[in-house]
C-alpha cells in the first residue's frame, strides 16, 4: 500500500515551474545593437555575358502570328 500512497502524492504535486532567483532569466543592463542595414544593390549594372545569350533556332517559330479567317 505504502508505493501506492507515494505514486498518489507524485502526480497529484505534477511538475511545477522553478521560482528560485538562480532559475531566473537575468534581466540585461544594455539593450543588443540594431541590426545593421545591408548594402543597396541598386547601383550595381549587371555586365553583358561573354558569350551572349542563348538564342534558339526555333524561337521565331514560336511567336510567328498566324493569319485570321
Amino acid at each position: 500500500m505504502e508505493v501506492a500512497e507515494s505514486e498518489l502524492e507524485v502526480t497529484e504535486q505534477g511538475c511545477m515551474t522553478p521560482t528560485h532567483g538562480d532559475c531566473q532569466i537575468p534581466v540585461p543592463l544594455v539593450p543588443p545593437p540594431p541590426p545593421k542595414k545591408r548594402r543597396c544593390s541598386c547601383g550595381k549594372k549587371s555586365e553583358p555575358r561573354k558569350n551572349g545569350y542563348f538564342n534558339a533556332p526555333d524561337l521565331e517559330l514560336i511567336f510567328t502570328m498566324v493569319p485570321r479567317r
